[in-house]
């Protein structure tokens, strides 16, 4: 279940020990939307979002070596409802999307509920249940590649709690080594470890209220991606895939944290371009110029 809801709730933190009112998440189960391609759904009311209700729908596929390529959209706000009482329910956009997308579902349990347990550090009796959904979900990609996108019936999990949630952070009880470096902004961006580059570029969705946004995310896998030691490490990419291009970053002094996982932190500069090219969307690029970077340590030592 974890994995399941792990798109939902990256950002539903809240303060340790913190209390919250009852709660809904819905997912989607992928539809195929053309060869390779798929669309998940997913719908967040927490309290953890005060009284916003958070959106996404997210079109992707799967690439060898651990890569793929998503375009999602996402929409933070109050005009979208989501309500289930573990029998039944309904979602709706209520305009939130614009003209991007509409949805209108109504939502039927498919059978009796079962218990959850912890849902991402957020405690309660929670459930979960197996639903479909009936209505309509309409995306407008505003591509000739996916062009429209119309739903009439879905199915999906529902994980709800109807008593109050208690959210806080939990010691590690497994400190698992990894290593990262993080380059860019809110709009371009790139995240490489030892055998995975990210690269991310997000935009305003046309016909959409301010602050909905398609994010194009490209994942290259299987390879070298990230290579050196600090204070000198270089992104490279495949002779063949939808990126090309490479970074150097050059780092400064370390700073470490203590704790049961120790975290080491090397901030520095990174330099160098990568171009990404994205079915529907075309091609974005990201340059670096000596922009702030982070390479990060985790369970070990450099």
């Amino acid at each position: 279940m974890r994995k399941l809801f792990v798109g939902l709730l990256v950002a539903l933190a809240l303060p340790a020990a913190a209390e919250a009112a009852p709660s809904t998440w819905l997912a989607l189960d992928p539809t195929r939307v053309a060869p390779g391609w798929t669309l998940k759904g997913s719908v967040v009311s927490a309290p953890s979002y005060g009284r916003d209700v958070v959106v996404g729908l997210t079109l992707g596929r799967q690439l060898a070596g651990g890569g793929g390529e998503e375009h999602a959209l996402r929409a933070h706000g109050r005009r979208t409802t989501i309500s289930f009482d573990g029998r039944s329910g309904r979602w709706r956009a209520n305009g939130q999307l614009g003209t991007v997308a509409a949805i209108d579902l109504r939502i039927r349990a498919l059978g009796p509920s079962t218990a959850a347990g912890e849902l991402l550090g957020c405690f309660a009796p929670f459930r979960q249940v197996r639903v479909r959904l009936s209505g309509t979900l309409v995306l407008r990609t505003g591509t000739r590649f996916f062009k429209t996108i119309r739903r009439a019936s879905l199915t999906g999990s529902v994980v709800y709690a109807t008593e109050p949630v208690v959210c806080g952070p939990r010691p590690a009880t497994v400190c698992e080594q990894s290593q990262s470096l993080a380059a860019g902004g809110p709009f371009a961006s790139l995240n490489a470890s030892p055998r995975l580059l990210v690269v991310q570029f997000s935009e305003q969705a046309r016909g959409a209220p301010t602050g909905v946004r398609w994010y194009h995310v490209a994942r290259v896998g299987g390879y070298d991606a990230l290579t050196g030691a600090p204070p000198s490490l270089t992104v490279s990419t495949p002779s063949r895939g939808n990126v090309r291009g490479g970074v150097t970053f050059s780092g400064g002094d370390a700073e470490e944290s203590a704790g049961t996982c120790p975290v080491t932190a090397y901030r520095g500069s990174a330099t160098g371009t990568l171009r990404a090219t994205f079915t529907g969307w075309g091609a974005r690029t990201l340059r670096l110029n000596g922009t702030e970077a982070v390479y990060r340590t985790a369970g070990n030592r450099p």
